[in-house]
């Protein structure tokens, strides 16, 4: 007799014990992003860290990649318009699971983007991870575009310019944030 309740008794704790736990509401991808977190540093071939300034603003979108390119699309603009000084991550969301690495250069034709694509502007240098002199990777821990949907990935990279042989720049560290509205300024070509 005391066998079986033993044995009713460690069912019912194994039962009880498998729906403890982190509960992320049903998604693999843990629980809601409501903040920004950007770690990044980006750095000039000189190693001296760019500064984006104290009014830089940081927008995560969905939406086409371009006004005139429909892919489905998350973007990341973190800077400033006037003086222009910034970062823009261009991410293809069919392209990306969570744990999907993505190595530069990431080189494609401009209406059929694919995986990743990081754009810095740095007056007067622009850089881009689709230039022969990028190398490294970014790897997306976590990409939604649903409700609630987040962004979070991690870099290590050198980021080529566009300008032939004008200098790169290095960018390592993490970015999270969640999805909210575009700037006034992006045109989704509606």
């Amino acid at each position: 007799m005391r066998r079986p309740l033993a044995i009713a008794l460690l069912s019912l704790v194994l039962f009880l014990s498998a729906g403890c736990g982190d509960d992320d509401d049903g998604g693999s991808q843990g629980p809601p992003i409501t903040t920004v977190e950007n770690n990044l540093v980006f750095r000039d071939a000189d190693g001296q860290p760019l500064d984006f300034g104290p009014n830089a603003e940081t927008y995560i979108w969905c939406g086409p990649w371009a006004s005139d390119v429909d892919e489905p699309s998350l973007q990341v603009f973190v800077g400033t318009i006037e003086p222009p000084m910034a970062w823009r991550l261009f991410v293809a969301v069919d392209d990306i699971d969570p744990g999907t690495t993505v190595s530069f250069p990431n080189e494609f034709v401009f209406n059929q983007p694919r995986n990743a694509h990081l754009f810095v502007l740095n007056p007067p240098n622009q850089s881009a991870t689709d230039t022969e002199d990028s190398f490294g990777a970014i790897t997306f821990t976590r990409l939604d575009c649903g409700t609630s949907g987040a962004v979070e990935f991690t870099i290590d990279a050198t980021i080529g310019s566009e300008f032939g042989d004008g200098p790169v720049m290095t960018v390592t560290g993490s970015f999270r944030g969640p999805v909210g509205d575009p700037p006034s300024w992006y045109d989704d070509g509606n």
